[in-house]
């Protein structure tokens, strides 16, 4: 049977104290400290241990007789421990010094573990030998003198052997003993030596949080945290992370970047470096406890990192150097673990932080803007951006900052009021430009202290269409152009028309859709809200309206709400045995698209299909305007609709875009 017969999970470290002669303490039996003035000299003065994993390569052993020992296990290996080397004066005499386990100071759950191993009180034969050994009536090992010359010997194998005095194997150690300390006694000549063990596993220094995101202009306390230390004194951490995602916020009135620390725990009385570089992305925090301050063991956390975003995306944080250190200095060069990268925090910036923005038509003339108010704490300022043409940059030409001095503050939600209502503006065949459309978007934009803004928000808008009354008929067609969620059917969307008009007052008498196979209109009826249908976004729609008080003339219908989603095939091409006209819409994302002949060629890029005419609708002729492509043209507007004829090159149907 063999001492070490498992292993704790993990590195487990211990700290061998000898006290003895002038060159350190000594633990008396019932474990007070006595000054070595006190006492007589006991023979070791020096005394340097050394480990092996595999009984041919030896390490020295970190310490000595004055300071104690450390040693690192890998419970993945066997350890044997002996001496390096041992000076006395005079020398020791040629014998077995036999040191004891102290069994009334042994750690809790010693006696269970050994149970577990199967030495208990009813052992017999070798594991009453090892029963023997824990309750401190056998040595634990012996100091082996020898012409001067000294080593460990193994106390279990030396009990169990025929030829005791034959056993060379060092002391063998249990890797997965419970955690404590120890202490262990026994007669060196004619004085009695005391050796105290501690066990631990080995350090640790981590990074700890609640959470792996910042979001918008918030901020992250990242905790540096410190597990399985041993008689610790002083701490020196240093850190990298990526400067180009994070940087670290002052904590305090102190020449610098600081961190907070966490004196709860290791109490950082003087320090050394207490430091960020948000240029090179760097940590360094050196400290120390003072006396009267009693070192600690166990673990806690020693200091807190303030993080914010510098950009959006992902941050690596990595522990580059860790040194712990006793009250004397004897724990620098143990070693210490820990992951890699030690974290990684993602910066975003969601609706939450402020960028729902929304849109309503407030009055004939005005488009009111809103957006959550954020604490002030979390944002430094909104940016809200106009454009006339719909998924724009910031940094497009047609784009324009709102001036935030106009920005009404709520208790819950900013709003900016915008006077763009009622200007529709045919296109001037002259002049092909966007800003013809008299459409326009907003985006919402939210900058942090340290300039670090959000990208846009979702983009909403207004479009604006024309309806007629005329001496013959009252039709004009439209585009279900942007989200909104209240229009879901043909009466939602009459219902918004007459709502939505610049000035004046209109009925909506009926609304109809284009239906393809059959090459003519399904018609609801508003008066008397029959053959209702759903309405969907991206699609064209006739309407008929009333205009009280006149019977020729127009008014503007103002349409609101957030710009869809880019998506393809929102239109079907076909021919029929009667005609082949589809209606469409010019997608809201060709804005470089502004004729006529563009659009058709756009249409007939996939070879599918060929158009034979396209037609937009005269409101005020009350008829449709016809041309053939590369004969003649007319300007389109993104988001209008118009009436295309199709041949088929390969059947069909076909859809665009």
């Amino acid at each position: 049977m063999r001492q070490n017969t498992r292993f704790f999970v993990g590195m487990i470290l211990f700290t061998l104290l000898v006290g003895g002669g002038l060159s350190g303490s000594v633990l008396a039996s019932g474990g007070e400290r006595i000054d070595p003035a006190d006492l007589q000299a006991i023979t070791p003065e020096t005394l340097i241990l050394q480990e092996s994993a595999d009984g041919l390569t030896w390490t020295p052993i970190i310490g000595d007789l004055g300071d104690g020992y450390s040693m690192v296990l890998d419970p993945a290996k066997d350890y044997l421990v002996d001496i390096e080397m041992l000076e006395a004066d005079p020398v020791l005499a040629d014998d077995w010094y036999g040191i004891d386990f102290d069994d009334f100071r042994a750690p809790d759950g010693f006696f269970e573990y050994w149970a577990g191993e199967g030495i208990d009180e009813n052992s017999t034969g070798d594991a009453e030998k090892m029963w023997q050994i824990i309750n401190g009536e056998l040595p634990m090992f012996y100091i082996k003198a020898s012409g001067g010359t000294y080593s460990l010997v193994d106390g279990y194998l030396y009990a169990i052997d025929a030829a005791p005095e034959s056993v060379t194997t060092p002391w063998q150690l249990n890797g997965d003993l419970p955690l404590g300390t120890y202490h262990f006694g026994g007669w060196v000549d004619s004085e009695y030596l005391n050796i105290q063990i501690t066990f631990t596993k080995q350090a640790t220094v981590s990074l700890s949080s609640e959470s792996w995101t910042i979001d918008g202009c918030g901020y992250l306390d990242v905790y540096i945290r410190l597990a399985d230390v041993h008689d610790l004194y002083a701490v020196d951490i240093s850190i990298k992370f990526d400067e180009t995602v994070l940087e670290v916020m002052d904590m305090d009135d102190a020449v610098g970047i600081n961190l907070q620390p966490i004196n709860t725990w290791f109490n950082s009385e003087y320090f050394v470096y207490n430091e960020a570089d948000n240029s090179g992305g760097t940590i360094r925090y050196v400290a120390t406890q003072q006396r009267t301050t009693d070192p600690v063991d166990d673990e806690g956390d020693i200091a807190m990192i303030r993080f914010r975003a510098k950009d959006i995306g992902s941050g690596d944080i990595t522990i580059t150097g860790a040194e712990l250190s006793d009250r004397d200095g004897y724990l620098v060069g143990r070693p210490i673990t820990w992951d890699e990268p030690a974290a990684t925090i993602t910066t975003q910036f969601t609706a939450a932080g402020g960028l729902d923005l929304d849109i309503i038509r407030l009055d004939s003339a005005n488009v009111q803007l809103s957006w959550p108010k954020l604490a002030e704490e979390e944002v430094s300022e909104y940016r809200l951006y106009r454009s006339t043409l719909p998924y724009f940059d910031i940094g497009d030409a047609e784009v324009v900052e709102m001036d935030d001095t106009a920005f009404v503050e709520g208790t819950s939600e900013i709003t900016f009021n915008d006077q763009v209502l009622g200007k529709v503006g045919p296109a001037d065949p002259e002049i092909p430009e966007p800003d013809n459309n008299y459409f326009y978007a907003y985006g919402l934009q939210v900058a942090c202290s340290n300039d670090f803004a959000s990208p846009l928000s979702d983009q909403v808008g207004k479009i604006e269409f024309e309806l007629w009354e005329t001496n013959t008929r009252d039709y004009a067609w439209i585009g279900l152009i942007l989200d909104n969620e209240t229009i879901l059917d043909s009466i939602d969307l009459a219902n918004n028309i007459e709502s939505h008009i610049y000035s004046g007052t209109i009925n909506v008498l009926t609304i109809g859709e284009w239906n393809l196979s059959g090459q003519n209109m399904t018609n609801y009826n508003h008066v008397n809200e029959t053959s209702k249908y759903d309405v969907f976004i991206k699609q064209p729609y006739r309407v008929e309206v009333d205009i009280d008080g006149t019977t020729s003339g127009s008014v503007i219908w103002a349409q609101v709400g957030k710009l869809p989603e880019i998506s393809a095939g929102m239109y079907t091409f076909d021919e029929t045995a009667i005609t082949d006209f589809s209606w469409i819409l010019h997608p809201l994302d060709k804005v470089n698209i502004f004729t006529s002949d563009q659009l058709v060629s756009d249409i007939e890029v996939s070879g599918e299909v060929n158009v034979l005419a396209i037609g937009e609708w005269n409101g005020t002729a009350q008829n449709m305007t016809n041309v053939i492509p590369g004969v003649s043209s007319f300007n389109t507007r993104f988001g209008y609709p118009y009436r295309v004829e199709v041949q088929m090159l390969i059947g069909g149907p076909v859809t665009w875009p």
